[in-house]
């Protein structure tokens, strides 16, 4: 779509350029009518929309500067004006370094592309000085590579805003629309652009408030707890380095959460997924429930705000909390017999979170005994007999390998993440 641009260019006229870039978008959606849904197709429109409506507004704000200058201060912030919200609405997450990091590397973009045309021009002529050209512009294009892989390891780099509804969204793009149609609203720019800014911090600000959830995701090993208790966040085991990766960093864009108060880890943690989550997301504490010199003889307390935690076992994975009224008992079968844990329940528990390799009949016949209200399995395989027998003892159970993220909202209760999200949105 950027030859829609170029058009515009030669005949100096901007409503030929953007009428050519409506005609090649109208055009490439003839040919494949599905790249509607497609993101790229989107971005790539919408950047182009920016060179052509808003890049020149900028330009002129910035007159007091050199007018390259201006124009390569310009371009990356009208794009970004225009593309943040979609990518905030697919990926929940705004950098705070992609219009600076965009406008130094600008200069080396524009060496990389006249270099490879000097290049390429000259290896058809003298082959030898093409081929010393390219290899010269290596390094410029390793430092611009580099530079590209260092952003996501900055802090703030990816700063979480949540899910953004689909309404959101389109009131942001409705207030840019609006601004650059009339003329007279170009001066009131900065009261669109505090409303857009408030239409994405006030929906964190007032979750962090009011939200009180837990959640339990898929992990590799163990599952993941994560606990959110009006802007206290609690996290119970990070998992594995994919877990890390495709679950739990998503899930946390996903929340609009960026700091975790209490990071808990049992003895399955290793040291290398605590320093991968270090690296994506603030921290403020780490506590090791089995930590053989904090573990007192009868068991480890934590208590964060109206949430409390105990690890009622050394040996093995046996942790208990309970968050407004709610009892929950986290087993760890892997190390665990039916038996040995029979000491930990009681009757009245409100959700039982059982994880191990293979769920027994034996471990249903403690669970018929002690009746938890609701019970949820985290294992890789649950054999036909074993689902039939759960539902013979009438117990209402979930499994994550079936259900996905199992998710638990007051007056809600517990329910899949996924009709979660669906009734929120």
């Amino acid at each position: 779509m950027g030859s829609s641009v170029l058009i515009g260019q030669v005949l100096d006229r901007k409503t030929n350029a953007l009428g050519a870039l409506l005609l090649s978008g109208f055009l490439l959606l003839s040919i494949n009518p599905l790249w509607i849904w497609d993101l790229g197709f989107k971005l790539s429109f919408l950047a182009t929309f920016a060179l052509l409506v808003t890049s020149p507004f900028i330009e002129k704000k910035l007159d007091f500067l050199p007018p390259k200058l201006a124009g390569m201060i310009a371009v990356p912030i009208a794009v970004s004006i225009w593309t943040s919200p979609l990518i905030m609405y697919f990926f929940h997450s705004f950098s705070f370094y992609l219009i600076p990091f965009n406008i130094l590397a600008t200069p080396l973009i524009m060496l990389l592309v006249v270099g490879g045309i000097i290049s390429a021009v000259f290896i058809l002529i003298i082959p030898n000085l093409g081929i010393l050209i390219a290899k010269i512009l290596f390094w410029p294009l390793q430092i611009l590579l580099q530079s590209a892989q260092q952003i996501p390891q900055l802090k703030l780099s990816a700063f979480a805003v949540g899910q953004i509804s689909l309404v959101t969204l389109i009131i942001i793009y409705s207030i840019l629309v609006t601004i650059w149609l009339n003329k007279r609203f170009h001066k009131y720019w900065h009261i669109g652009a505090l409303i857009i800014i408030g239409l994405i911090i006030i929906p964190i600000i007032y979750k962090n408030i009011t939200l009180l959830k837990i959640t339990v995701l898929e992990g590799n090993k163990v599952p993941i707890t994560v606990m959110q208790n009006r802007g206290k966040v609690t996290l119970i085991n990070v998992g594995s380095e994919t877990d890390i990766k495709h679950t739990l960093s998503p899930f946390l864009s996903q929340q609009g959460i960026n700091k975790i108060n209490t990071v808990i880890i049992t003895n399955n943690q290793d040291e290398l997924s605590l320093s991968i989550i270090k690296k994506k997301i603030k921290i403020n504490s780490i506590i090791d429930l089995f930590d053989n010199k904090e573990f007192n003889n009868s068991h480890q307390v934590i208590e964060e705000d109206s949430t409390i935690i105990k690890a009622m076992n050394r040996e093995s994975g046996i942790i208990k909390w309970q968050i407004k009224d709610k009892y929950w008992l986290w087993i760890d079968g892997q190390k665990l017999d039916p038996q040995s844990i029979s000491v930990h329940l009681n009757h009245g528990l409100d959700v039982l979170l059982w994880s191990g390799k293979k769920l027994s009949s034996d471990w249903i016949k403690l669970l018929k005994k002690y009746q938890p209200k609701i019970l949820i399995i985290s294992t890789n395989y649950l054999p036909s007999f074993i689902k039939t027998k759960l539902n013979q003892e009438n117990l209402k159970w979930y499994w994550i390998e079936r259900d996905g993220a199992i998710q638990w909202i007051p007056n809600q209760g517990i329910k899949p993440l996924f009709n979660n999200q669906e009734e929120d949105s």
